[in-house]
């Protein structure tokens, strides 16, 4: 199954010309989803009457005079297997790339009898279990581009559902330009893809000012639970986000107060605040939020709060970081700290909210 297209998308034919010659003319560098390769692996690779001494390409070097026809298959299956593995991607034949720069270099073309069925055999006979969704276009050359003729072949390969392994038993994995060797956990990660929903969480905090006073004085903290699996449902979820607290005796109970959701737990580090989210039904694609809100006494500022102005020698700051967990299905459970700096960016309006409020509802 499909979790992903490939992030270069094969256009129609009539746009495939101008969309190749754009990745030369631009000189749009390899990354995790885009690979360029000479057009010269893909001759020999079809070469009937290949032999180690006299390759059918005219390229003159050692790597090329090594290999055999097998082990150019055995590349090809490599690449396409780690862009299934990974996020998709986009393989080009026909552009040779520098080597040092990853930038695309010159052209170096397919012959023109190599055509998508050739390519299509391989890549299903070869890897283990086949690919869905994978697009082959061969794409003509012109003279401007290559004298002598040829052609190039772009092969766009979706992420998939599941582990692949190559011609040579192993499973690869795209890492920046490269396609490298899994290690046992991360076979399985790809493989639970279709077992396990994939949820994530997102922390933001706006702080509300008094009008009157300026000092801030209220605030909410959001929390926004997400299901970025495209595929897999989730049954239910549960978000713990643990703190602020005070390294000292003093606990936040003494400078903030939270809603009816709070409550109190002893931490290494302390006594802190844990604030729950529990949710059912995240479709994937999906997401849910909850807002606590909390306000500031009289007898105690922000600044406080985050420790910002405390002397650099001082022990009993406030921590200025939140401790955000989450757990759902099956899935391996998730923690990152937080702070607040970061909580704050990530509010929607970015910016502060003054709203106008009696000192009684303090």
């Amino acid at each position: 199954m499909i979790l992903a297209p490939s992030p270069y998308a094969i256009p129609a034919p009539k746009k495939r010309l101008d969309w190749l010659r754009g990745f030369k003319n631009r000189k749009v560098p390899e990354d995790s989803a885009l690979d360029y390769k000479s057009g010269d692996s893909l001759n020999n690779m079809f070469d009937d009457h290949f032999t180690s001494h006299q390759p059918r390409c005219n390229c003159t070097c050692r790597e090329c005079a090594r290999k055999s026809p097998d082990k150019y298959r055995a590349e090809l299956t490599k690449d396409v297997s780690a862009f299934a593995n990974s996020g998709g991607g986009l393989l080009i034949y026909g552009i040779e790339e520098d080597t040092k720069t990853h930038l695309p270099e010159r052209w170096r073309p397919v012959a023109e009898e190599i055509n998508h069925e050739d390519i299509s055999r391989i890549i299903n006979a070869s890897i283990r279990p086949k690919i869905e969704g994978c697009q082959i276009a061969v794409i003509k050359l012109t003279k401007k581009e290559s004298p002598a003729g040829g052609c190039c072949i772009a092969i766009e390969i979706p992420q998939s559902s599941t582990a692949h392994q190559a011609k040579d038993k192993s499973y690869y994995r795209r890492y920046l330009t490269e396609s490298k060797i899994m290690e046992d956990h991360e076979i399985r990660d790809v493989m639970n893809r279709m077992k396990h929903p994939d949820v994530g969480c997102e922390v933001s905090i706006r702080f509300q000012r008094h009008v009157a006073t300026q000092r801030i004085a209220r605030g909410d903290i959001c929390v926004r639970v997400f299901n970025s699996d495209l595929s897999v449902f989730c049954k239910n979820f549960y978000c713990r986000l643990i703190g602020p607290w005070r390294t000292s005796n003093l606990t936040p109970h003494d400078c903030i107060e939270y809603d009816d959701s709070e409550q109190r737990i002893t931490t290494p580090k302390g006594q802190g605040i844990e604030l729950k989210f529990e949710g059912i039904n995240l479709y994937p694609g999906s997401e849910q939020e909850k807002t606590f809100a909390f306000k500031i006494s009289d007898s105690h500022d922000l600044a406080e709060w985050v420790g910002r102005f405390a002397p650099p020698e001082s022990s009993e700051m406030l921590t200025d970081k939140m401790l955000v967990q989450i757990f759902a299905d099956g899935m391996q459970p998730k923690a990152e700290w937080v702070s607040v700096e970061k909580a704050r960016s990530q509010w929607k309006k970015q910016r502060e909210i003054k709203l106008d409020y009696l000192d009684d509802e303090l």
